[in-house]
């Protein structure tokens, strides 16, 4: 069987990173937590619950990030999470089952995104979380804001006529209903995305489209030039 590594790329996650570890320390051979010196108790939670940890300063650059903590797992494949994300436990043994398939790079994962407290409401879309470890390319993410897989690694898939398939593996990620405020560091690397094309209008640009795609009411901040 090959092996696993469950990786993560965190900050401030204090509150539901300890559970995000827990859900996989059954099913993977190593847990890596990438911590970008959170202020809270982030890495000391992450470790407790079984992971190790390492830290790296953050450069506003989420495909760098992904990639340094790809760097740090030893596993034959890797299965990417959010420090605010869980694997279900029934899940286990589909994922194991995906670890054992011949001519496949990665398969599409389910997140489960499931708002709200007292009435809980769930969306399910997939993403390409489980995917082969490749040593031979120095780069798999592009993209500061958006990491995607970089067109080399894209292109060395198609040559070897590996798949790409969906699974029953699902990620849940649980959102409080009463989380209405989006974090100064979101709405910093949505403008800092913005600011090539749109110079000294960023901030103001950026909250527009915040509110258009969110919807979500929240405490306008204050524009800069």
């Amino acid at each position: 069987m090959k092996s696993l590594s469950a990786c993560f790329l965190a900050r401030n996650e204090e509150s539901t990173i300890g559970r995000a570890v827990r859900s996989v320390v059954g099913v993977a051979d190593e847990v890596v937590v990438v911590d970008t010196h959170s202020d809270d108790r982030t890495a000391e939670v992450a470790a407790a619950a079984g992971a190790t940890v390492t830290q790296f300063t953050w450069g506003d650059d989420f495909a760098a990030g992904r990639d340094y903590t790809i760097r740090r797992a030893t596993g034959d494949w890797i299965l990417w999470m959010h420090g605010s994300e869980e694997l279900l436990p029934e899940s286990h043994a589909a994922l194991r089952d995906c670890l054992g398939r011949e001519n496949a790079f990665g398969f599409f994962v389910r997140i489960q995104t499931v708002v709200g407290d007292a009435q809980p409401q769930a969306a399910v879309t997939s993403d390409l979380r489980l995917f082969q470890k490749r040593t031979d390319l120095p780069q798999l993410f592009v993209g500061r804001l958006h990491p995607h897989f970089h067109p080399d690694a894209l292109d060395a898939v198609r040559r070897e006529g590996l798949e790409v398939t969906p699974c029953d593996v699902v990620l849940r990620h649980p959102v409080s209903s009463s989380r209405q405020r989006l974090t100064a560091r979101d709405i910093y690397m949505i403008s800092f995305c913005y600011w090539p094309r749109h110079g000294g209008a960023r901030i103001s640009l950026a909250w527009r489209c915040i509110r258009r795609a969110w919807g979500i009411c929240c405490a306008r901040p204050r524009q800069r030039a």
